[in-house]
């Protein structure tokens, strides 16, 4: 295994940004890697940077690797609940505003376009009924 398979292995295991899911079942505790004369990859130093500010909350330092790396979050997995899905994903996003973080996550724009796409998938269930 060369040099960089293993930067680029060991960066995945701290956040594989292949899935929402998969980044979320990541590392978020590992905070250092020590090694002489050797320079860490960029990428492979915030992710440890961002377990090491976060210390004791994997959660927020999980879901702001998620708000980082996945720009636009497909709610198709959660359809095949129907509408039962819908009040923990907006329980998700009243929780990671409260979440500390250093970069701008559009947290609103990204919110409404979760629940937009529940109206699209079940627009009969989500128009209001005249008396």
């Amino acid at each position: 295994i060369s040099a960089s398979q293993g930067w680029a292995a060991l960066s995945c295991a701290l956040c594989d940004i292949s899935s929402i899911n998969k980044t979320f079942l990541s590392n978020h505790t590992l905070q250092t890697i020590r090694m002489r004369s050797v320079e860490l990859p960029h990428c492979l130093v915030s992710f440890l940077k961002l377990n090491k500010i976060h210390r004791g909350k994997a959660q927020v330092a999980a879901v702001n690797k998620i708000l980082m790396h996945h720009a636009d979050f497909n709610m198709d997995s959660f359809f095949e609940c129907g509408l039962k899905m819908l009040p923990f994903v907006i329980d998700w996003f009243e929780r990671a505003k409260d979440f500390p973080r250093d970069f701008e996550a559009n947290l609103e724009q990204r919110e409404v376009s979760a629940m937009f796409q529940f109206v699209q998938e079940f627009p009969l269930l989500c128009v209001a009924q005249e008396a």
